[in-house]
């Protein structure tokens, strides 16, 4: 780890720490259901939630975009090439999303399918061990707006009734939480835009753009090449 990352590699302090633990929480609750069931149909190599659409709050686009930066420079190429056409679909996405009300919004966002540029040609996640929470607990029924949703091909079989459903929104709003203590930490003003949420690919280039400043490092200095 990094000097003065004791809790997370690539986010400092008490906020580090927080996330580390949240992330942890997503891990268990994968882990206890696949216990309940025996088992689940996710296995490496499935890559349907690969190819779903989702923002980050500030905290998860930084760890993707350090966790990029931290890969050798034949994968960062790959990656950067597939963020370019993820990032063009996105916006046609966001153009017919234009004139839509929120509900059918997110229909139209739930289901497209985009390939995440860290999907590798393999299959697997370039930075699988710092995926954000939204990946770590796809295949388990998960609550938005007490609606509750599941990867059909994780448990298409299966009854629901009775199965633990992981809380999406009391964890969305850790991750405003969480983004809202870092901005502060980096010096980063108006930190009520800790509520907004950037692609993937943009996470990728650069998820400092979100506030339009230069990029601090973890000692509030640029983040190297």
């Amino acid at each position: 780890m990094e000097p003065g990352f004791a809790g997370h590699p690539f986010i400092p302090g008490q906020v580090g720490t927080q996330y580390t633990k949240l992330i942890n929480t997503a891990d268990q609750a994968f882990r206890s259901l696949q216990e309940t069931l025996g088992n689940t149909n996710c296995k490496p190599g499935c890559v349907d939630c690969c190819h779903a659409v989702f923002g980050l709050f500030f905290v998860e686009a930084l760890v993707v975009h350090r966790a990029y930066r931290a890969l050798p420079r034949d994968k960062r190429r790959g990656v950067e090439n597939r963020a370019e056409r993820a990032e063009k679909k996105i916006k046609r996405l966001l153009g017919a999303a234009q004139n839509l009300d929120e509900d059918n919004s997110y229909t139209l966002f739930s289901k497209a399918k985009i390939q995440c540029p860290m999907l590798l040609e393999e299959g697997l996640c370039a930075i699988y061990a710092h995926r954000p929470i939204t990946c770590r607990v796809y295949g388990m029924p998960t609550s938005i707006k007490k609606l509750v949703r599941c990867c059909p091909k994780s448990l298409s079989k299966r009854d629901l009734k009775g199965l633990p459903t992981f809380d999406l929104d009391s964890v969305f709003k850790e991750l405003y939480r969480l983004s809202f203590a870092l901005m502060g930490l980096l010096s980063i003003p108006d930190t009520q835009r800790a509520r907004l949420l950037t692609s993937m690919p943009q996470a990728i280039k650069d998820p400092f753009l979100l506030f339009k400043i230069n990029p601090p490092g973890p000692q509030g200095q640029a983040d190297g090449p």
